[in-house]
């Protein structure tokens, strides 16, 4: 799906072959349609515990070492988008669960251009974290 990210356009598909490139995050899902806007990209990600922490268990029971991985994962997400190469965007991640049977936490990520992403990107985030 062709998204406009202000004088540019860009193809969801292109965009997620390089998260998975250039990142330690796994595209799950390409959730760009659903944001119902033609400004804004967005992608279910997940990425291993293992990567997040070397020396984490293979099944995690403690709520709050689950919230630290979650954390971990926002943080890695966030530094590690902005080797994309995307010019004056925005982007935004939240963990939202941790996948028991596969042992990943999973997270949503939305990037706008940022004369938009500013003011909107929130919105689209609350949104989005509504429909997983």
């Amino acid at each position: 799906m062709y998204q406009i990210l202000g004088d540019e356009v860009y193809d969801s598909q292109d965009i997620a072959k390089k998260i998975e490139q250039y990142t330690s995050f796994t595209v799950r899902e390409d959730m760009s349609k659903r944001t119902k806007r033609d400004d804004a990209l967005a992608f279910k990600l997940s990425i291993p515990v293992k990567k997040l922490d070397p020396t984490a268990k293979d099944y995690i029971e403690d709520d709050t070492e689950i919230n630290h991985l979650m954390v971990l994962a926002d943080e890695m997400s966030n530094s590690q988008m902005e080797n994309l190469g995307l010019k004056f965007a925005i982007q935004k991640s939240y963990a939202y669960t941790y996948d028991e049977v596969k042992n990943e936490i999973l997270l949503v990520s939305g990037i706008m251009h940022i004369s938009n992403g500013r003011r909107k990107l929130p919105d689209v985030m609350k949104r989005l974290l509504s429909q997983v």
